[in-house]
């Protein structure tokens, strides 16, 4: 009888360390695959936030060269503005000089 309780309480403990033995080696899997997937999450995040800023940086420099160019064209407007009153005022010199003659010849 105290053989087969041995034997029991043996078996009973071994059963123990397998169940031991089987939940530490799947605690151990369940941690490697939470480290995988927090490593590939954060490489995704990482990837979106480069992605992000260099979508960012794209429109920035679609903005900055769209600012530019409309100040460029601003300037030219100005510029050709100006030559057109230079050309009004010359050619109302000239118109002038002439009227003045020919009025003086009457």
């Amino acid at each position: 009888y105290s053989g087969r309780r041995r034997h029991l309480r043996k078996r009973r403990a071994g059963a123990t360390l397998v169940g031991a033995a089987w939940v530490w080696r799947h605690v151990l899997v369940r941690k490697t695959m939470r480290r995988a997937a927090t490593r590939i999450a954060a490489a995704w995040r990482g990837y979106c936030v480069r992605l992000n800023q260099q979508h960012l940086h794209k429109c920035a420099s679609k903005l900055r060269r769209a600012f530019q160019t409309f100040r460029a064209s601003q300037h030219v407007s100005d510029a050709v503005l100006e030559m057109l009153e230079c050309r009004r005022q010359l050619w109302e010199e000239h118109a002038t000089y002439f009227a003045v003659r020919i009025q003086r010849a009457f």
